[in-house]
């Protein structure tokens, strides 16, 4: 009993040891150069959507929000699969820190796939696009 104690502290430590080491910052090095590795949005601190579909009608909210010294905008797109995925519509918000397009809807025709786009876009006071993400609903069909 005592050895199985001593044997589990052991591997705990060990792996505590072991997962203290391999956290850390991140640097990829280039010749002699080192850069740090930044996170992949350091601009969008939230963004969300929620697309739905009832019946005939597809609808979708969407949400992003950044430091309050940028501006945030949110484009909602529902598109359609015909050949290649064309854009029906289109919805947009664009305000400083946070942006909400809610509960768009748009009537889907039957025997057609749709979709939802959304793209969240950061920009600094001289309206310089700084960060921009982008994501798609599943397919929907009625």
């Amino acid at each position: 009993m005592k050895k199985s104690a001593l044997k589990r502290v052991i591997t705990g430590m060990v792996l505590l040891i072991a997962i203290s080491l391999s956290v850390g910052t991140v640097y990829a090095a280039e010749g002699d150069t080192a850069c740090e590795v930044s996170p992949r949005y350091s601009k969008i601190t939230a963004f969300t959507f929620t697309p739905n579909i009832e019946g005939h009608y597809a609808s979708c909210s969407a949400k992003v929000s950044t430091k309050s010294s940028y501006t945030a905008e949110v484009v909602v797109e529902i598109q359609r699969q015909d050949g290649g995925w064309y854009t029906e519509n289109r919805w947009s918000d664009r305000y400083n820190a946070f942006a909400a397009v809610n509960a768009v809807q748009h009537y889907i025709r039957s025997n057609y796939t749709y979709r939802f786009k959304v793209t969240a876009n950061i920009y600094d006071s001289n309206g310089e696009l700084l960060e921009s993400d982008v994501r798609y609903s599943s397919n929907m069909s009625c």
